[in-house]
């Protein structure tokens, strides 16, 4: 009895031992889930707990308790929680560059549901997010919002692919040139060049004619050739004419009437612009009363030169930055075509604009604009937060309302030295992130100059943002 009791747990022995492994391994894996599942609870708890601050960096901070965590559960709090109710910039990059690092099945698959409900802001930062995914039910998603009935929805869609290098996603971007909305356009040209599209530069060269753009996204679509060929012929139809004459062998293509009117319609310093809606701006903070030394007989411009009296009496006794900002200024009006719109807005401790809306450039209304340039004055702290909001804000009561996107500004020439020590958002760079997400719908191009001795670091970043524009320090 012994033996065979013995013997048949040798027997069963292995078999025994065997279920014994399987067990404690089922043991391990279901302890590993429920301390993982418990991980995610206290992350969770953590980042709701952070976003309760009223400081922005926190938020962010908070936001990134979940990093590491590619679930469905994650991208749905991501979705839920930052991008469809947080408002602050520094906090809604968080939560996009986080949703844009989840690569699982499930969480794309999340992302992609929230991307169809909810408020436009929402859709358009997971859209956002959507386009870092190497996923094909990701780039797919971006396809059908390429076409949305949301402007804005189409543009952070169109400039999502920015990356891509698939033919669908080309086709869809270069149907956005047919839009009304030139801020769609702006972003297509923009994307268009990013991704050396060659099968568009027809359709740009076109976009040179008479029969084809008209203002600032002249400069976009020579832009964008530039990048796509490494050949520089600005907005020169016949340039690019014959260029792409030679490339084909000499074969004869016609690409329409050129533009009979000249197509610079503003200019400052050198920097030059085809819009048809310009807007300046000027800091009368009171660090612009700083001495400035110049020689104004090399700085002024050639015509002030030329012609001398008065004028040239005023550069010559220009003595501080405000004096030499105001000067360019009253020049840059001057010389503004008269079949487009402008305005001015100063911003010192608070900001104003000089004309309840965009002007007309004639003579009178030129002349007008000029007396109030000339008369400005500096004092105060520097609100840039309260400065960089008001150009937004312009034609509409929010930054980026669907109706600031056709009636606001194409171009502004930004003349500042930089100083940010007052408002809301007291920071020069998160007053910048805040413009800078403003301006990924509105496509506005910057042209800053620093004026004497300046913080040149906002003025680079206004000036970087899409589409890129050009910073100068002044004199």
């Amino acid at each position: 009895m012994p033996a065979t009791t013995s013997g048949r747990a040798a027997d069963t022995g292995p078999d025994m031992r065997h279920a014994l492994i399987q067990i404690v391994l089922l043991l391990a894996i279901a302890g590993s889930a429920g301390a993982e599942e418990k991980s995610f609870s206290r992350a969770r708890a953590a980042l709701f707990k952070g976003l309760k601050s009223n400081n922005a960096s926190d938020r962010a901070a908070a936001v990134y308790e979940i990093d590491g965590f590619d679930s469905a559960e994650s991208a749905r709090l991501l979705a839920r929680a930052v991008l469809g109710r947080d408002d602050r910039a520094r906090v809604i990059r968080a939560g996009i560059q986080l949703a844009g690092a989840l690569t699982s099945d499930e969480a794309v698959g999340v992302l992609v549901e929230e991307s169809k409900k909810g408020s436009w802001q929402k859709r358009a930062r997971i859209l956002e997010a959507l386009g870092s995914i190497e996923h094909a039910e990701a780039l797919s998603t971006l396809l059908l919002a390429a076409y949305d009935r949301d402007a804005r929805v189409r543009i952070s869609a169109i400039l999502a692919m920015e990356h891509s290098k698939d033919a669908k996603a080309m086709v869809a971007v270069g149907d956005a040139l047919k839009s009304e909305l030139w801020p769609v356009r702006s972003a297509a040209m923009y994307v268009i060049g990013r991704m050396k599209d060659k099968d568009a530069v027809v359709a740009l060269i076109r976009r040179l004619g008479k029969e084809g753009e008209d203002g600032r996204l002249l400069e976009d679509a020579g832009r964008a050739l530039r990048r796509i060929t490494g050949k520089n012929h600005g907005i020169d139809l016949d340039k690019w004419a014959a260029w792409y004459s030679r490339s084909r062998g000499g074969e004869a293509i016609s690409f329409g009437p050129p533009r009979e009117e000249p197509a610079v319609t503003a200019q400052l310093a050198g920097v030059k612009s085809t819009a048809r809606r310009v807007l300046f701006v000027l800091a009368v903070n009171d660090t612009m009363n700083h001495k400035l030394v110049f020689d104004p007989d090399k700085v002024a411009p050639d015509d002030v030169k030329k012609a001398g009296g008065p004028e040239l009496k005023r550069w010559r006794s220009a003595k501080t930055k405000l004096d030499l900002a105001r000067l360019w200024i009253a020049w840059a009006i001057d010389h503004l075509d008269p079949r487009i719109e402008f305005n001015l807005v100063t911003y010192g401790i608070s900001a104003n604009a000089s004309f309840s809306s965009f002007i007309r450039a004639t003579p009178a209304n030129r002349e007008k604009a000029k007396k109030r340039v000339l008369s400005l004055s500096a004092s105060g702290n520097a609100n840039l937060y309260d400065g960089l909001r008001h150009i937004f804000t312009l034609t509409s009561k929010g930054p980026v309302d669907l109706d600031a996107l056709a009636s606001g500004p194409a171009t502004v020439f930004y003349l500042a030295d930089g100083a940010a020590d007052e408002g809301l958002i007291k920071s020069a760079f998160e007053a910048f992130e805040e413009a800078e997400r403003w301006n990924r719908y509105r496509q506005i191009r910057f042209h800053t100059f620093g004026i004497g001795d300046h913080d040149p670091r906002v003025l680079a970043d206004l000036a970087g943002m899409i589409p890129d524009g050009t910073m100068r320090s002044l004199p």
